[in-house]
């Protein structure tokens, strides 16, 4: 019998046995994945593992080539081409580069695109390029050229664009990956402020995982040739038969929970799950619901950095590393970073 595909009510974004491809290869297969309206989602994995692709599928640039998909209430397997404006217009792209048009200036990029999706009266134009570059900070900015503006806010630029069309989705392909740190969280922040107050969808591919761990969502990852998803918010959960850890909620597909192990550091604790795309160590302090997620690579780099003090957390997480490289389960760390 025929599975009877039905785009749920408060689902912007459903596949079901999705084929992903790139360069007529398919590159993500039986991919599973629904985001709610409203949702904040991170999508993660290493370069080349289809991020980019998984999102250029989501807005008809590369065709679903198996399976069933539903973005903004449309069917991605028929869609015609015809159609695909339609599409674009219900949501806004966000790019690592920008893509803006250097030699114009701001408000001539905003003007360009608002015309371009079938905006006609020029007051209307106005007011609504007035009202998107107040929500991201730029309003003094309007008659500025591109070239002249900062990367931070090139990329403001680049969020105005996307919002100004009140897209119900934005899908924004690695936004902070030329910026640096403050800037990474100043975009961050814009993009959380704009999903909290204008409801929008946000799902953000990237690999700056200090943003993952300090602005909590849902984390959905490319891996393996398809992809791992999680819910609720706190970064990778972990779980166990009963979906919880000492009263944190967490879900996700229970045929993963072995991949479970556990470190006791004093009063934190650290969990780690070694399928999960990788390795994680996931730490909290009892009296917090949230997660924090790190890798064990991103661990070895806050050491040699110097994130994590020599006096206190560092020599507990060098012990952490090396008990998970080396196959172990279960154990306890002393605040001497010993193991117990």
């Amino acid at each position: 019998m025929q599975k009877i595909f039905v785009m749920e009510s408060n689902s912007i974004i459903i596949l079901e046995d999705a084929v992903i491809q790139h360069q007529s290869e398919p590159l993500l297969n039986g991919v599973n994945l629904k985001v709610e309206k409203g949702e904040f989602v991170y999508l993660i994995g290493k370069s080349g593992t289809g991020k980019t692709s998984l999102f250029r599928t989501l807005y008809a640039d590369l065709p679903l080539v198996g399976g069933r998909g539903e973005v903004c209430g449309l069917d991605l397997f028929k869609i015609k081409e015809s159609k695909i404006p339609t599409l674009r217009r219900k949501m806004g792209i966000v790019f690592q580069n920008f893509r803006l048009l250097t030699d114009r200036d701001v408000y001539s990029n905003l003007f360009f695109v608002l015309k371009a999706i079938g905006w006609s009266k020029k007051r209307e134009i106005d007011d609504r390029i007035i009202a998107v570059l107040d929500a991201v900070g730029l309003a003094d900015k309007a008659l500025v050229p591109v070239y002249r503006l900062s990367e931070g806010e090139q990329q403001r630029v680049g969020i105005a664009r996307a919002i100004s069309n009140n897209p119900e989705l934005i899908l924004a392909d690695e936004p902070t990956g030329n910026l640096d740190p403050i800037t990474s969280e100043e975009i961050m922040n814009l993009l959380i402020d704009i999903n909290q107050k204008m409801g929008t969808t946000v799902m953000i591919s990237t690999h700056d995982y200090i943003m993952i761990e300090k602005f909590h969502s849902r984390v959905i990852c490319c891996e393996n040739g398809t992809v791992v998803v999680t819910v609720g918010g706190g970064g990778i959960p972990v779980v166990r038969e009963n979906n919880s850890i000492r009263g944190v909620e967490a879900v996700i597909d229970k045929d993963l929970a072995s991949a479970l192990t556990a470190i006791q550091i004093g009063a934190d604790e650290f969990y780690i799950l070694t399928d999960v795309p990788k390795v994680y160590i996931n730490f909290r302090k009892p009296d917090e619901k949230a997660l924090d997620i790190i890798t064990v690579t991103q661990a070895k780099e806050y050491l040699a950095a110097g994130h994590f003090a020599e006096g206190s957390m560092a020599p507990k997480i060098r012990a952490g590393i090396m008990f998970v490289e080396n196959g172990g389960k279960e154990c306890v760390i002393t605040e001497a970073g010993q193991l117990g």
